[in-house]
């Protein structure tokens, strides 16, 4: 199962487990019950099941409500909520690399900066999908922020070799319209809808799978 990996948080998912040290008390029944709460939801979540993983943070929220991981429940209920709903129209300031994709495919919106430790490590990852998923249009947003000269975004891609269309937004306005809080962030738009969105941890290939095969 392909899983994207994560930069800086928009969505955060689950802690790493922190290795037991000798004589380490367990972890409160309550707390270890809310863990297997967020697994379950991180993977209905990550494969697109937004019925399922909705119902799991509902009663996550409400049966653990004191629980380190209830606010991050809070936050994926909020962006499940947006599921399905319109999608702002796809409105740039110009086009860097390639052009506005297909209106009959389904658009993987990468929200990026260049100046992003994380994204730097791992844009290579957007590039695996575009790859592996032709029917499905990857599209890099970028506000280039940070005083970031077309230089160093040319830089940028070329050393990670991305091919798939790239973006500048005006002034944040995708950022805003997305309800955008950090990056890397994506959102899958599918049919003009939100069919996904969230941290890119979180993506697994069982959805892309479903709106597109891959290749070979």
């Amino acid at each position: 199962m392909l899983l994207l990996l994560a930069c800086v948080h928009a969505a955060a998912p689950l802690p790493e487990p922190v290795a037991a040290v000798p004589d380490e008390a367990p972890a409160p029944p309550d707390e270890a019950a809310a863990v297997v709460l967020m697994e379950a939801m991180a993977v209905a979540y990550g494969n697109g099941d937004a019925v399922e993983a909705t119902r799991l943070g509902r009663d996550m929220v409400a049966t653990h409500p004191t629980s380190q991981y209830a606010p991050l429940a809070q936050e994926w209920l909020g962006l499940l909520a947006t599921f399905g709903q319109p999608a702002p129209e796809l409105a740039v300031a110009e086009w860097v690399r390639g052009g506005p994709p297909p209106p009959d495919r389904p658009v993987l919106l990468v929200f990026f900066e260049a100046w992003c430790p994380h994204c730097q490590q791992e844009f290579s990852l957007f590039q695996e999908v575009h790859e592996r998923y032709p029917g499905i249009s990857v599209v890099g947003v970028t506000k280039m922020s940070r005083d970031t000269t077309p230089e160093q975004l040319a830089a940028f891609l070329d050393e990670r070799h991305a091919s798939f269309a790239i973006a500048r937004e005006d002034e944040g306005s995708l950022t805003e319209a997305y309800g955008i809080e950090g990056i890397p962030a994506l959102v899958l738009v599918d049919q003009g809808r939100i069919a996904w969105r969230g941290h890119p941890a979180l993506l697994t290939s069982t959805l892309l799978d479903r709106l597109a095969p891959p290749a070979g």
